[in-house]
């Protein structure tokens, strides 16, 4: 949601952002299949190893590319003399 809001000022200045998005639906696609029927999640410690490590290392990933929006959306101080 914040990532559709920041869009505009993302997209102009950080080139990885396509990259951004093709993890985070990797990441909540490798979750839903982790979703049981009734709606709960199967819980971290039932996971397979292969399952827990697939959603690491893409959630490992998306953190990685979302690092530079920090530093690109901080606001900035100017003085203005005036």
């Amino acid at each position: 949601m914040l990532l559709a809001l920041l869009h505009p000022l993302l997209a102009p200045r950080y080139p990885g952002l396509p990259a951004v998005y093709t993890g985070l639906s990797q990441l909540q696609s490798l979750l839903e299949k982790e979703q049981l029927p009734n709606g709960w999640w199967v819980p971290v410690s039932a996971l397979p190893d292969s399952a827990r490590l697939a959603i690491d290392a893409a959630c490992g990933q998306v953190l990685q590319e979302l690092a530079p929006v920090a530093s690109i959306t901080e606001p900035r101080n100017t003085v203005n003399d005036f």
